[in-house]
Formats: C-alpha cells, structure tokens, sequence
C-alpha cells in the first residue's frame, strides 16, 4: 500500500513538473499569437514556436520514457510501440493499449517505470 501511494505521488510529481514547463510556454505562444492577430508582426509567433516545438517534443518523450503500463488480464507491466501509445485513447491514469504480452486490449493503468 505504501509502495502504490509512493508511486502514485511519483507519477503526480513528475507531471506537475511537466505541467509547470507546458504552462508558462502555451502561455508565451498565446501572448505571441494574440501580438500577431494585434499587430501583424507574425515573427514573435515563429521565433516562439521554434521554442516550443521542442520543449513539447522533449516533454512527450521525457514522459513516454518514464511510464509503463499494467496489464488488467495478464497482470504484465509493458511499454506500448510509440505510434500506437501515441494515439490511444487516454484518461489522466490510463490508456487503451495492447499488451505485448497477452495481446488483449484494454485500458490499463498507468504507472512509472523501474
């Protein structure tokens, strides 16, 4: 139970952290696009961009890197192919991915890697 709740508190942490570097960043291209729209001066916006793509990058991989994903019916922890996690359906603790070890699809839960 311990072990869980550090876990848990593990994975919380390191997306408020993420969450802290994506905010202040969309909220810098907005600043940018809503210059552009006022202004007409669209070269904040690229400048910001070439920031921002990026960081974004950085921040799906930094996180694709750190997670793993539980099993319902095999009770196996895998990571998913890149395309597939990617593009599957997803709530804050989950997301519905294919096994590699059973091959059953299914919404499983999110945890941090060893």
């Amino acid at each position: 139970m311990q072990n869980e709740k550090s876990q848990e508190q593990q994975l919380q942490n390191m997306l408020n952290i993420m969450t802290g570097i994506a905010l202040p960043v969309g909220a810098i291209e907005m600043a940018a696009l809503v210059h552009w729209i006022r202004k007409g001066d669209w070269k904040p916006f690229v400048g910001v961009e070439l920031l921002a793509i990026p960081v974004a990058f950085a921040l799906v991989r930094f996180y694709r890197d750190r997670v793993v994903y539980l099993c319902p019916h095999c009770h196996t922890s895998f990571k998913p192919e890149a395309r597939e996690w990617f593009f599957a359906a997803h709530t804050p603790t989950t997301r519905k991915v294919t096994c590699t070890s059973c091959g059953k699809t299914d919404w499983c839960a999110e945890v941090l890697s060893d």
